[in-house]
């Protein structure tokens, strides 16, 4: 893996920042946080592999913290979808209630 494979969850991060700035709510929170988790995932997916070579660690030990950070992605994951179900479900009430209007 390279640096170049940071770029898009930079930015997606960089979204995520923009909506909550402009929506201050727990859905942009959640995406900030799984946001930057992966962020922090994938900076650790890349120095894994410098980790390694540098502290001569065996493979059951780069295996271990693979799983670990793993782990810590898989956390991320789960709270990036939560705020994006989140916001999608406010986006259809919205566009329920906006639906429902009396037109005039």
């Amino acid at each position: 893996m390279s640096f170049f494979n940071v770029l898009p969850t930079l930015f997606q991060i960089g979204i995520c920042i923009y909506y909550y700035s402009k929506n201050r709510s727990t859905d942009g929170i959640l995406l900030i946080i799984g946001s930057g988790i992966h962020l922090l995932t994938s900076f650790m997916y890349v120095a894994i592999p410098f980790i390694m070579q540098s502290n001569n660690l065996p493979v059951s030990s780069v295996s271990s913290i693979y799983q670990i950070v793993g782990g810590f992605n898989f956390i991320g994951t789960i709270a990036f979808l939560a705020g994006l179900f989140m916001l999608i479900q406010k986006m259809v009430a919205h566009k329920e209630s906006t639906d429902n209007a009396p037109k005039w």
